[in-house]
């Protein structure tokens, strides 16, 4: 994941373990010019080809400066690397060393306008894999295809598509429980009085509880068959098995005869509105 570290000032690469949050060993190339960021994180087999080839994936323009992350230990083979992909890189005083973020530990993320177009299509992407009579192409459609394909500069218009929901995805949330040990994500997706509708939460755990976020994909007064599917994406708490990371169960959908609420901002512009997290 990524988020943007005050300290530093500009997004970082994040790793979650055992319930903590710290930085990636990682490379961090900022445009002098534009401030473009890109960021290659550093594997402790990496080779000066492999960075080569992942520094020209960048696709940046110098000038750059550049940025390295790790921990103290790390230093001296991390320099070595790159100046055996880069002979005459010279590096400065005050390299950052890696920062860990306890369970528990306040940490401050900008959630970016591609964060939510990322969010929006992976619900779209969801709800076309379960209602396969409709390919995605359709006019009713067209609104949510142009938000995830361009965009807007402006991270408002994430409102227009994504809202946050309250209410749990899986019945025994209610009552508050939390997974016992395993992490994964849950994706639902219904068609209601007309609405096409996604709903997103990933990466939940037993000491994370993240975002619901409920995507309008759609309208049509003439789909009033009201349709529902859902599945919880769990990973194997062993690793891979094979070469999969987890695997997928149903879920039973519970319907009810309300009719889809107004989406809930998920950005708020309001500065006495509670941030977002």
């Amino acid at each position: 994941m990524k988020a943007f570290d005050p300290n530093l000032g500009f997004e970082i690469l994040f790793e979650r373990t055992d319930g903590d949050y710290r930085q990636l060993r990682q490379l961090v190339f900022i445009e002098q010019t534009s401030r473009k960021t890109g960021h290659i994180p550093i594997g402790e087999k990496m080779t000066p080809e492999e960075l080569r080839a992942a520094y020209k994936r960048l696709e940046l323009t110098p000038p750059l400066d550049m940025y390295v992350i790790c921990g103290q230990e790390e230093m001296q083979w991390v320099q070595e690397l790159v100046s055996a992909t880069s002979p005459g890189t010279g590096f400065g005083p005050g390299s950052q060393g890696t920062k860990i973020y306890g369970s528990g530990t306040p940490v401050s993320f900008s959630l970016a306008e591609r964060y939510f177009r990322a969010v929006a299509k992976i619900g779209f992407h969801y709800f076309l894999s379960q209602f396969p009579q409709y390919s995605g192409h359709e006019q009713k459609f067209a609104d949510i295809r142009r938000y995830i394909t361009t965009g807007d500069k402006d991270v408002n218009r994430a409102n227009e598509f994504v809202g946050e929901r309250k209410v749990p995805l899986v019945g025994e949330a209610l009552g508050g429980a939390r997974p016992h040990g395993w992490v994964g994500h849950i994706l639902c997706a219904d068609v209601t009085n007309g609405e096409y509708r996604a709903h997103v939460q990933t990466f939940i755990c037993e000491d994370f509880q993240p975002r619901i976020y409920t995507i309008l994909l759609g309208r049509s007064p003439h789909d009033l068959a009201n349709s529902s599917a859902g599945h919880a994406f769990v990973y194997f708490r062993g690793g891979y098995h094979g070469k999969f990371a987890g695997e997928a169960h149903p879920l039973t959908p519970a319907r009810f005869e309300f009719p889809p609420q107004p989406l809930t901002p998920v950005v708020r512009s309001d500065p006495s509105a509670e941030p977002d997290r």
